[in-house]
C-alpha cells in the first residue's frame, strides 16, 4: 500500500540532532551508564518485598518463583531465581506456564503445584497483576504472594496480597512506567543488593550478565526503547565484550560471528527468538534448563533449543504466507479472524495480528477455539489501544490483559458474535485514529550527499533501536539508478524504473530498505 507522507522539512538543525529532539531521548543519549537509573526505592512496596523475601530465605521456606512462558518472562524467572540462589536460598524453584496447555495467569495447575508442594511465599515475574482471583486462593492456602509486573492493572486494581512491585501503579512514583519485566526483575536485584549493603548482609553485586538477559527479554517483548529501557539495553550493548558468562559464551559459539555493537544487538534479538521456544509441562522450560544447565549438560540443551526454533521457524514461514493469502486485496478499519480450520497455532496467533497490523497498517485480532473457550490475540499501532478496546468489550469476555499495542483474552463461545458487534463499534469510533496510522511519518530529508560515512556514524549514535526508537524513516529526492550508481542494494518494495521520491530506512552500510515511493 502507498502512504500519505507527513515530513517536516523547516528544521535548522542537523538530521541526527533533528531525530534526538523528536524521539525525546534526551541529552545523554549515548550514555549508558546505570548508575544514572532512578532510584529503585520509587518502587512502590519494593521494600516490603524484599524484606519478606530475605525472612523466607533465613527461615528456609519454600520460595517459588512463578513466571511467564515467553522470553521476557524466561529472563526474568532466571534472573531472580539465580539470585535469590546466590543469597543462600536452598528451598527455591520455579514454575513457568505453558500457554497452550493453561491461560495466562495464576490458573489451577499452578495452585495445585503449590498446594503439593507446599510452597510457603510466591513470587510472580511478568506475570500475575490480572490475577485477583488466582491469588486470593493463594492466599487462602496460607501461602505470601509478592507480584512483580509491568502489564496493565485491571479496573478493580491489583490483586489483594503481600506487595506489589509494579510502576504502573497510581500511587507508584518510579519515574518511568514502561518496562519490561525482566528490567523490573533486574531492579528488584539492584535493590537486594543495597539492601544488603545496608544491613550489613554479605552479597554480590547484580553480575553484567542481567544486563545481557535484561536486554534480551526488553527487546523481545518489544517495549519502547527509550529512558530506562533503552539505558539497559545500550548498557549490555557497549559492555557486551566485558560479560563472562558459560552459557553466553556458548550461544556466541553457535550464532557466529559478533565483532561490533551491531552485530551484538543482532545477536541479542536472536537469542530471545531462541528462547521463545521450549514450553514443556508441569512448570519447566527448555530455554531455564538451558540457563541453570551445568557441565556436559549445556551443550545438548542448547541444541535442543536450537532444534525447536528451527522448526518453530519453519512454522512461522508457513503462518506468514498464510496470512499474506488472507489479507491479500482487504481494505477496512480492522481485521478479525476466526480460525475455525485450526491453520494457525494458539503461540502462533500473536505473530499472525502482529503481521498483519505491520502490513495493513490497522488494528487486528485473531481468535481460535481452545479447550471450551476462545482465544484470542490482538495487535495494534499507534493511536489506538487494543487494550481499551477488549474493556469496551469486557462483558463479553472471561479475562484479558496485557498491553496498548498486544494484549490477549478469553471468551465463552456464545459470546463470539456480540464481541465481533462491539468490538467494531469501537473500531468505528477509532477510525480517525486508524486512519492516521495510514500516514508515513518522515523523520528526515536528505539528499544523495548524505548518504555518507559521517551520517552513518551519527545515525548508529541513536541505537538501540526498536519499540518507542524505530529505525528512521528517511526521503530522498532521488531514482534507483542513482541509488545503485553510489553503491546501494535496494531491499523492500520494489520501486519502478523511473522516481524521484523515496522513503526508506538505512539498515546497514551499504543497503537502503525501501518503503514507499511517490
Amino acid at each position: 500500500m502507498h502512504f500519505t507522507w507527513d515530513t517536516d522539512d523547516t528544521t535548522s538543525e542537523s538530521a541526527v540532532d533533528s531525530l534526538v529532539r523528536k524521539r525525546n531521548l534526551g541529552s545523554e543519549y549515548t550514555n549508558s551508564d546505570l548508575s544514572l537509573l532512578p532510584d529503585e526505592s520509587l518502587l512502590k512496596d519494593i521494600d516490603i518485598a524484599v524484606k519478606r523475601i530475605f525472612d523466607a530465605i533465613r527461615n528456609d521456606e519454600k520460595i517459588i518463583i512463578f513466571g511467564h512462558d515467553d522470553p521476557d518472562g524466561i529472563t526474568s524467572t532466571y534472573i531472580i531465581y539465580d539470585y535469590l540462589k546466590s543469597l543462600g536460598a536452598t528451598e527455591l524453584s520455579y514454575y513457568i506456564p505453558n500457554r497452550e496447555k493453561e491461560h495466562h495467569g495464576i490458573q489451577k495447575g499452578f495452585i495445585n503445584y503449590v498446594k503439593k508442594g507446599n510452597h510457603k511465599l510466591i513470587v510472580t515475574v511478568d506475570n500475575g497483576i490480572s490475577s485477583i482471583d488466582g491469588v486470593k486462593k493463594l492466599r487462602d492456602m496460607a501461602c505470601d504472594v509478592i507480584i512483580t509486573d509491568h502489564h496493565m492493572l485491571k479496573e478493580e486494581g491489583a490483586p489483594h496480597c503481600y506487595a506489589v512491585v509494579n510502576p504502573k501503579q497510581e500511587e507508584c512514583n518510579y519515574p518511568f512506567d514502561m518496562i519490561a519485566g525482566v528490567g523490573l526483575s533486574y531492579l528488584l536485584t539492584r535493590y537486594i543488593y543495597n539492601y544488603c549493603k545496608h544491613h550489613a548482609i554479605i552479597a554480590e553485586e547484580p553480575p553484567l550478565k542481567y544486563v545481557f538477559w535484561a536486554a534480551v527479554g526488553s527487546i523481545t517483548d518489544k517495549v519502547p526503547l527509550v529512558d530506562v529501557n533503552r539505558r539497559i539495553v545500550k548498557h549490555a550493548i557497549d559492555n557486551f565484550e566485558k560479560i563472562r558468562d558459560t552459557h553466553i559464551e556458548n550461544l556466541r559459539l553457535a550464532y557466529g560471528t559478533v565483532n561490533n555493537q551491531q552485530q551484538a544487538l543482532e545477536f541479542i534479538t536472536y537469542t530471545g527468538l531462541l528462547l521463545n521456544n521450549g514450553r514443556d509441562l508441569n512448570g519447566n522450560h527448555v530455554g531455564m534448563d538451558y540457563l541453570l544447565a551445568e557441565g556436559d549438560e549445556i551443550d545438548p540443551v542448547l541444541n535442543e533449543l536450537i532444534q525447536l526454533k528451527s522448526e518453530n521457524d519453519k512454522r512461522v514461514k508457513a503462518v506468514t504466507e498464510y496470512v499474506d493469502m488472507l489479507i491479500s486485496g482487504y481494505e477496512g478499519e480492522g481485521f478479525i479472524y476466526f480460525d475455525e480450520a485450526d491453520s494457525i497455532p494458539y503461540p502462533l496467533l500473536g505473530l499472525a495480528a502482529s503481521h498483519t497490523c505491520f502490513n495493513l497498517k490497522i488494528p487486528a485480532i485473531f481468535l481460535k477455539r481452545k479447550g471450551d473457550d476462545i482465544v484470542c490475540e490482538g495487535r495494534c499501532g499507534p493511536g489506538f489501544s487494543v487494550l481499551e478496546a477488549f474493556s469496551y468489550c469486557s462483558d463479553t469476555l472471561h479475562q484479558f490483559g496485557g498491553h496498548v499495542k498486544a494484549a490477549g483474552f478469553t471468551m465463552a463461545p456464545e459470546n463470539l458474535n456480540e464481541f465481533i458487534f462491539q468490538f467494531n463499534g469501537f473500531l468505528e469510533m477509532s477510525k480517525d485514529s486508524i486512519d492516521e496510522n495510514k500516514i508515513l511519518q518522515i523523520d528526515v530529508a536528505i539528499e544523495i550527499k548524505d548518504l555518507n560515512n559521517d551520517f552513518w556514524e551519527r545515525l548508529q549514535e541513536l541505537q538501540p533501536y526498536g519499540m518507542g526508537n524505530p529505525v528512521p524513516i528517511l526521503s530522498i529526492n532521488a531514482d534507483k539508478g542513482q541509488l545503485k550508481s553510489v553503491g546501494f542494494k535496494l531491499t523492500g518494495v520494489k520501486l519502478p524504473t523511473t522516481n524521484k521520491k523515496i522513503a526508506f530506512q538505512w539498515i546497514k552500510r551499504k543497503t537502503l530498505n525501501i518503503i514507499d515511493y511517490s
